[in-house]
């Protein structure tokens, strides 16, 4: 009797467990059947429309990378640069001033001859004279009575000019007038416009140019030199820079304002380098 009772409690326990098997199949079921119903829906009930959903999240993302703003608005700071260009022989044949005030959104060049006057202690003497007796910090001491102070000083002949520049993919310049210029130790002919020149190039017509169009070329060198593919090699540029020239910029100089000059070549509001 006690056998039988345990048999039929078996048979019990076994009809329930099978009902309970069909009725979690039938809740598996049944939540697949609602879910694949919702996902039909959310694709309209068009595989294609899955397909284009992820082609364009996938393309957009690669067509639209973070974009970043630059602006010389966010720029500040003054800088004053005097460069002075010397002969063959070490005279002075020209110099000219780098004026930069980002707060004012200016860069002003100035320019002067060898031959020209300079008022130096109360009296007229050359630019060349000038140099010849006092060095760099005569002509910066003229430059100040023109109102130009200038912190820093380079100086370089054509072998320094030649070296630097060839650092350079050309140097696109506007030639004012047509130059067909004969001389013992060198020949130039320029059409008149926008020309790409070498570096000697640049310098032979620098050498025969007067102040004021030197002023336009230089305008021209400064814009070419300070854009991005230029300012982001900047470390390799300033080495060849200071170890072709003779210089007070030192490298501290140069990182605490490559960062500017980065953010002034790349900035679509940038102003340009003007005549003096």
């Amino acid at each position: 009797m006690r056998k039988n009772d345990i048999f039929n409690e078996k048979n019990k326990n076994n009809g329930s467990l099978k009902y309970f098997i069909i009725a979690f199949a039938v809740f598996i079921v049944a939540l697949a059947a609602v879910s694949a119903f919702l996902f039909m829906r959310s694709i309209d009930y068009d595989f294609g429309n899955m397909i284009n959903a992820e082609t364009d999240s996938t393309s957009q993302s690669e067509t639209e990378p973070e974009s970043t703003t630059y602006s010389v608005n966010d720029l500040s700071g003054k800088s004053c640069v005097l460069f002075i260009c010397e002969d063959n022989s070490g005279k002075l044949q020209y110099a000219f001033s780098v004026d930069t005030d980002f707060g004012s959104k200016n860069m002003l060049v100035s320019v002067v001859d060898g031959a020209d006057t300079a008022e130096y202690n109360g009296i007229s003497i050359s630019y060349t004279d000038l140099y010849e007796k006092h060095r760099v910090a005569g002509v910066k001491e003229a430059f100040s009575s023109l109102n130009i102070v200038a912190e820093k000083y380079v100086v370089f002949d054509k072998n320094a000019f030649l070296t630097f520049f060839s650092e350079f993919d050309g140097i696109s310049v506007n030639v004012k007038e047509k130059v067909d210029y004969k001389s013992d130790s060198f020949n130039l002919e320029l059409d008149a416009g926008i020309q790409v020149l070498s570096a000697d190039y640049l310098y032979k017509y620098l050498t025969v140019s007067n102040s004021q169009t030197r002023a336009s070329v230089i305008c021209d060198i400064v814009s070419e030199v300070l854009r991005p593919e230029y300012t982001e090699k900047s470390e390799h540029l300033f080495n060849k820079f200071v170890n072709s020239t003779k210089t007070d910029i030192s490298v501290i100089d140069y990182s605490e304002c490559i960062n500017n000059l980065i953010v002034y070549s790349k900035a679509e509001d940038k102003f340009l380098p003007q005549i003096n």
